[in-house]
């Protein structure tokens, strides 16, 4: 059985339909429940995320988050990708992950923001003097 630690410190079981439904409650939040695919990218990330938590006796809430954010800017960085072609330069895929973040970040009616998400935008828009620290905070999430 797997507990999941709250930021409170309050311990309690792993209930991975509360992990779905909260989820779920984030993208209709950003108003990304009428988007196509995003039921498929949330069984995915949720699904993972799951796996993952039940390997284990004892997981934090933080790492869960953490967890399923990396997978979902992940599969945004391929989607970027895709839309861009192979072809595409690092500084296009980069914008288009930028101002992908930012319309979030202002259609988003939640005042918490994901650290992780704020770091790879914080990096990226510091220009060149952040391209190394932007690259690698990509190549650590794909």
């Amino acid at each position: 059985m797997t507990y999941v630690i709250r930021s409170s410190g309050k311990k309690e079981e792993f209930d991975t339909e509360k992990l779905i439904s909260s989820i779920m409650a984030a993208a209709s939040e950003a108003g990304l429940l009428n988007d196509k695919g995003i039921q498929a990218i949330i069984d995915n990330a949720s699904s993972n995320t799951i796996s993952y938590a039940r390997d284990r006796e004892e997981v934090k809430t933080k790492t869960l988050k953490d967890m399923i954010l990396s997978q979902l800017i992940r599969i945004g960085i391929q989607m970027a990708i895709q839309k861009f072609g192979a072809n595409a330069s690092k500084e296009n895929v980069l914008g288009e992950l930028i101002n992908a973040g930012l319309d979030m970040s202002k259609s988003s009616r939640s005042s918490a923001s994901s650290d992780a998400l704020n770091e790879i935008l914080e990096t990226l828009m510091q220009g060149e003097s952040g391209t190394n620290a932007s690259n690698d905070i990509l190549r650590d999430l794909l």
